[in-house]
């Protein structure tokens, strides 16, 4: 909650994402736009949901996730995925790991060498020597999902607590 009864969504990091006024009023704060932007509402949509993917395009995009963390940190990543998983679950684990090879990619001079993600009840990132454990809950969407600044926090050692 918020002055005058405003509410304020946050990122797992703290950071504001966005704030609704009591009167109505939306302001979404990005990256690209830090002070934020005044939104409206237009019309009803449906909620977002990750993407279904078939294994085999699912293995396609892993390929193409690891050699992008490889140019951008200039060492090869092994992205470790659990063998069998719904395509609902394939869709959640490769968005999580798009986030992981962006949160390495802003993370300077990381050492992080293999990623696992595996399936659980909540998300979570921790750090293990040059393992980076990312666990998924794709019952929750992309809410099941370590986002990219979650990451790199971990990553940099910025994070402290249940997360790490």
């Amino acid at each position: 909650m918020g002055a005058g009864g405003d509410e304020i969504f946050q990122s797992e990091n703290g950071d504001v994402r966005l704030r609704v006024t009591s009167h109505g009023g939306i302001t979404v704060y990005t990256r690209a736009n830090r002070t934020g932007a005044a939104a409206s509402e237009e019309g009803r949509v449906a909620p977002l949901t990750p993407e279904e993917l078939a294994f085999a395009e699912m293995q396609a995009r892993f390929r193409s996730i690891q050699n992008r963390a490889r140019r951008s940190i200039g060492q090869p990543v092994l992205f470790t995925v659990p063998a069998q998983m719904t395509p609902l679950a394939a869709g959640v684990v490769t968005d999580a790991a798009e986030r992981a090879a962006e949160g390495l990619t802003e993370a300077p001079l990381t050492n992080v060498r293999h990623v696992i993600i595996v399936i659980g009840r909540a998300p979570a990132v921790a750090l293990r020597g040059d393992t980076l454990l990312i666990q998924v809950a794709p019952q929750l969407g992309y809410a099941g999902r370590p986002s990219s600044s979650a990451i790199r926090n971990v990553v940099m050692g910025q994070v402290q607590g249940p997360e790490q």
